[in-house]
């Protein structure tokens, strides 16, 4: 089951009508049930994985508590990180540590076929997150199972995050929610945009960029050129709109997430990206690896070291292949750089916090992380390094622009019945265009919206002129209904980050 699809919409408005008629003391179980239905619809077997981490979990939060006097804690602790980590190393890794052992050996690799359980890498963290928490004296164990349970398997967050925090998150179980209709109204916008750059948007742009990274001979260096860059917001439509649609779900439910996305491509900087994309994973590698590892507060070259190994951390975590790790990789070698340029020009006694005073300026060094981060996208959808060394080939040796011009142009000229990268000449291009547009817009927007009031534009649509607030509501359900990317032989469930 996936958010956009009718499934979940029946699982959704009939928890959130029993969710307000219920008596407090029976919501929790209810949300429980919800949840425990979300995931088995991807796989009912799998659901065993989901029990056993969490009760494994709630034992070990127990046993860390119980055991405060002398060195015990610390040994559960260990413990329980360990287990879970090995589980996760286990159903990611273990065919890619063996295809790699046996490329040195020049032996053939031990592969093993099996279900990776959905959200394994996103439910790993979360109970890693808590085991520590609880260790170091945050939180206390959970005693009541059933409200841990729904901590760990809450379907809003489950497969895709935010990656939430037990203090964060436990203290909401036990708040007696009442129906706000000004919550409603903005967890609704957020589920509707959320549902909106999903299928409209990161949908079609998946076919663009299906079909031309398919048959990369086909195609100019040009085209392969645009691929790659609609990559760059297809990755950020699909998980940012799962993010909304989540965080806005759980809202009119009367659960707050935390931000997960704050305008990414906004960012003057790699680092300034990495604060605004993904801000929930961004803040525990920060706080379970990169501070423990020393953080900043070591030596120079100890710190771009705990950079290095954090981000390649965040590569393995997405997945088992040389092509998330260099992605990691590179990302931490831009952070580096970005630390290095701004060591130096704070000993020539320059304001390193002051931004560009120019617009010219601001939006060259916009222009200029989007360059980075699009280069760094490439190893990450292509996974496999020889297939990224392929795309980079055929930019920059075929490009041949005149000709992509031309084939546009002819393609979008023969109008209807005839396709342009895999989606139709006119009732394809147009509203895929109109649409990604609409989508920039509101982001740049938003943007501004936050800086000015730290509020965001949902909130302010939810309270602000009804015949705006409907308005957009209306066509973006039209939008999804009509140009939306789902029906026969659609794969409803392919959110980018549910792999991982």
């Amino acid at each position: 089951m996936s958010f956009n699809t009718l499934d979940f919409l029946l699982l959704f408005f009939a928890t959130l009508v029993l969710y307000f008629l219920l008596p407090h003391k029976l919501r929790n179980p209810l949300l429980l049930i919800s949840s425990y239905v979300f995931y088995a619809a991807y796989d009912l077997k799998l659901t065993a994985y989901l029990v056993i981490t969490t009760l494994f979990a709630y034992v070990i939060g127990i046993l860390i508590d119980r055991s405060r006097e002398g060195k015990g804690a610390k040994v559960w602790m260990i413990i329980g990180v360990c287990a879970n980590v090995l589980v996760l190393a286990f159903y990611k890794y273990f065919n890619f540590l063996s295809s790699t052992a046996a490329s040195f050996v020049k032996m053939k690799p031990i592969t093993l076929k099996w279900l990776v359980p959905l959200g394994i890498s996103f439910i790993t963290f979360t109970v890693i997150s808590y085991i520590v928490d609880v260790y170091r004296g945050k939180i206390k164990s959970e005693k009541n199972i059933l409200k841990f349970a729904l901590f760990v398997s809450f379907f809003p967050k489950v497969v895709q995050g935010p990656i939430e925090r037990a203090g964060d998150i436990l203290p909401q179980f036990d708040v007696k929610h009442s129906f706000d209709l000004e919550r409603f109204r903005e967890g609704m916008l957020m589920a509707i945009y959320g549902l909106f750059m999903k299928m409209v948007v990161a949908d079609t742009a998946a076919i663009i960029v299906n079909t031309i990274y398919g048959d990369l001979e086909t195609y100019s260096g040009a085209a392969v050129l645009l691929a790659t860059v609609l990559f760059s917001f297809q990755i950020y439509f699909d998980f940012a709109g799962y993010s909304y649609t989540a965080i806005g779900a759980a809202k009119v439910l009367g659960f707050d997430f935390s931000p997960n996305f704050c305008q990414p491509y906004m960012s003057l900087s790699v680092s300034e990206f990495w604060r605004r994309w993904h801000c929930s994973l961004n803040r525990w590698l920060t706080e379970y690896i990169y501070i423990p590892l020393g953080g900043s507060r070591c030596s120079k070259r100890e710190r771009r070291f705990n950079v290095l190994v954090t981000f390649g951390i965040s590569g393995l975590w997405h997945g088992a292949d040389w092509g998330y790790v260099i992605w990691g990789l590179l990302n931490g070698v831009y952070v580096n750089i970005e630390n290095m340029i701004k060591g130096a020009r704070e000993k020539r006694g320059k304001d390193v916090k002051k931004a560009p005073r120019t617009f010219i300026g601001r939006e060259l060094k916009r222009i200029l992380t989007f360059i980075l981060i699009t280069f760094t996208w490439v190893f990450f959808r292509t996974e496999k390094l020889s297939f990224a060394l392929a795309v980079f080939k055929r930019i920059f040796t075929h490009f041949r622009f005149v000709g992509f011009i031309k084939y546009v142009f002819t393609q979008l000229k023969a109008g209807p019945q005839n396709t342009l990268f895999g989606i139709d000449a006119f009732f394809g291009v147009w509203p895929f265009v109109l649409c990604f547009a609409a989508a920039i817009v509101v982001d740049v927007i938003a943007h501004r919206r936050s800086l000015a009031s730290k509020k965001n534009i949902a909130a302010e649509l939810s309270t602000g002129r009804r015949w705006l607030r409907w308005g957009l509501s209306y066509i973006m359900i039209f939008a999804i209904i009509i140009f939306g990317i789902y029906g026969y032989g659609y794969n409803s469930s392919a959110f980018i980050y549910a792999g991982f």
